[in-house]
């Protein structure tokens, strides 16, 4: 919501941003912690080079530089039974054969297990030729296809699975996490850079793009919940809110969770709704972040892949 009125308003166009909250930038947002004082994020966020809108984004308001910098990625993993390992991609190498160098030098899975793993770097470098093979998989089907190893699947691609798909492997698309990890690993060098926020999501992406906003004059209306549209001739011509008001437009961009915009067509009028039925298809696949707060350092790692477990990453 806040990307699409920051290009619109660049363009000149006169925006409106309605917010049914008190704040903007939806679940993107840090709070301070009344117990310690601490800045917490609404859940960790870790970004990778080939975020290009995202890094665009973060140009246009500002923030970029408070992005820190990992040239050479690195991922650490654990698991019970092989202890930490690390996968790490050389930036003097050639992409692919970083990939596999990385792989080999990867304790956390057997010698068989890597040579099985090599098979995906291989149809990732063919991938746009061999994308309509794996249209309809799910990640697991996919990787079993590739003859990969249970302990593969559970001490590496399983664990990145889920923090690009934000979903089980059992029910993510292939093709989506394909096309990820091949911008990512096999396209230019700077897309596979680890890139680590320094200060908080609402400092990052929510308040100097408030300012920005109001440098450029868009009206912005919080606490201010949407309950039905109105359509003239299949375009939407009224927005109306909660307090009864209505906002005349020519043109609408919802960055509503599913089940929100479902509620707002489901209150509207006319026969054009019908074109949202899908919206009732759509599942949640919630994220739990947890906190805790120790009397000493646990960990010297930034961040941790955790294998075979309910909690699949550990931030620092």
């Amino acid at each position: 919501g806040l990307a699409a009125a920051i290009k619109l308003s660049q363009k000149g166009r006169n925006v409106t941003l309605v917010e049914a909250s008190g704040k903007l930038g939806g679940r993107t947002y840090s709070f301070t912690h009344k117990g310690t004082g601490d800045v917490i994020d609404n859940g960790q966020h870790i970004l990778v080079g080939a975020y290009k809108n995202t890094l665009e984004y973060l140009d246009t308001i500002g923030t970029r530089k408070y992005l820190q910098v990992q040239d050479e990625p690195q991922l650490n993993f654990w698991s019970e039974e092989r202890g930490f390992s690390t996968f790490k991609l050389s930036k003097k190498l050639p992409r692919k054969i970083s990939f596999v160098n990385a792989l080999l030098k990867f304790k956390g899975v057997s010698f068989k297990s890597k040579k099985e793993m090599i098979r995906v770097g291989n149809f990732l470098e063919d991938l746009y030729g061999r994308e309509n093979d794996i249209e309809g998989f799910t990640i697991d089907e996919w990787l079993s296809s590739l003859n990969q190893t249970k302990e593969a699947k559970e001490n590496f691609w399983f664990s990145i699975a889920i923090s690009v798909m934000n979903e089980l492997p059992s029910r993510a698309s292939a093709l989506l996490f394909a096309r990820s990890l091949k911008q990512t690993f096999f396209s230019e060098r700077e897309n596979a850079n680890i890139l680590i926020p320094t200060i908080g999501q609402t400092e990052l992406y929510v308040e100097p793009a408030e300012k920005l906003l109001q440098k450029y004059g868009a009206k912005i209306f919080l606490n201010s919940e949407v309950v039905s549209v109105e359509v003239d001739e299949n375009r939407i011509s009224d927005v109306k809110l909660k307090n009864g008001e209505s906002i005349s437009v020519n043109s609408v961009i919802s960055a509503l969770p599913y089940f929100a915009l479902d509620r707002i067509v489901s209150s509207s009028d006319g026969n054009w709704k019908k074109e949202f039925l899908y919206l009732k298809k759509i599942d949640s696949s919630p994220i739990i972040s947890i906190y805790l707060w120790f009397d000493k350092e646990i960990m010297d790692e930034t961040f941790l892949g955790v294998s075979g477990k309910n909690i699949q990453w550990v931030f620092n």
